[in-house]
């Protein structure tokens, strides 16, 4: 948060990579975080992406990635800045699991991006507790 500017903005930071080599091919999944402005998050979308809202939070997915976008407000000296700002928690995939449903798959994304939303919400000491409860993924409107 603290290199986020007005003009530039700040660049995702990735805090998880697990991959495996399988003989069916590789796959991976990312997991990053950025602070984007609040008017920004009002018009960032996905391209191709369907839209979910999870415990209130929206959240949208496409074949290769899945977002949570929310509030998260810090405390101490970063308190003014964060309530300019929203926090995105991301997942990133390489490949979708085997006979699965495109529903079944963005669920499984979304409530991926959730979670580990979740842990940063935790580890950064969110004063207005954005995210809580376990995961209950619904359809979503744009």
């Amino acid at each position: 948060m603290r290199e986020w500017t007005a003009e530039e903005g700040a660049l995702p930071t990735d805090v998880c990579l697990f991959q495996r080599h399988a003989a069916e091919g590789d796959r991976s999944v990312r997991i990053s975080f950025q602070w984007i402005s609040r008017s920004e998050s009002r018009k960032r979308d996905l391209r191709d992406a369907t839209d979910y809202v999870v415990n209130g939070v929206p959240a949208q997915v496409n074949e290769i990635r899945s977002e949570v976008t929310f509030p998260c407000f810090m405390p101490g000296d970063n308190r003014m800045k964060s309530r300019q700002l929203h926090l995105v928690g991301r997942a990133a995939f390489t490949a979708e699991g085997p006979g699965e449903s495109r529903e079944a798959m963005d669920v499984r994304h979304v409530t991926l991006a959730y979670l580990m939303a979740q842990k940063a919400v935790k580890a950064l000491g969110c004063e207005n507790e954005p995210l809580q409860g376990e995961p209950v993924v619904q359809p979503g409107k744009r």
